[in-house]
């Protein structure tokens, strides 16, 4: 079970992670952009464009970037789920 905080915890905590957010996000700018001249460096060597992502996800900043999707994915959920208790905080503080 899950300890109850304050609605000022609360916002204290999607705060750190929007920061976390944004700072993984500029990271993931960064491989993106190195990806779109890397990606066609090594499409010249496959026969498709599959095999061309296999081979850029198996490099250090294919991988990189994969994780850096999967951080941005569960940070968007845990923001969800702060701003929901929040809202549900409001309603029962409106309500008495």
């Amino acid at each position: 079970m899950s300890e109850i905080k304050s609605p000022n915890e609360y916002m204290d905590e999607l705060e750190e992670i929007m920061k976390n957010y944004d700072d993984i996000g500029n990271k993931l700018v960064k491989i993106k952009v190195k990806k779109a001249t890397e990606i066609i460096l090594i499409r010249a060597n496959t026969k498709s464009d599959n095999g061309a992502e296999r081979l850029w996800q198996a490099t250090e900043e294919g991988l990189l970037e994969l994780q850096y999707s999967f951080q941005l994915k569960s940070y968007e959920k845990l923001m969800s789920v702060i701003k929901l208790k929040l809202r549900l905080m409001a309603n029962e503080e409106y309500r008495g």
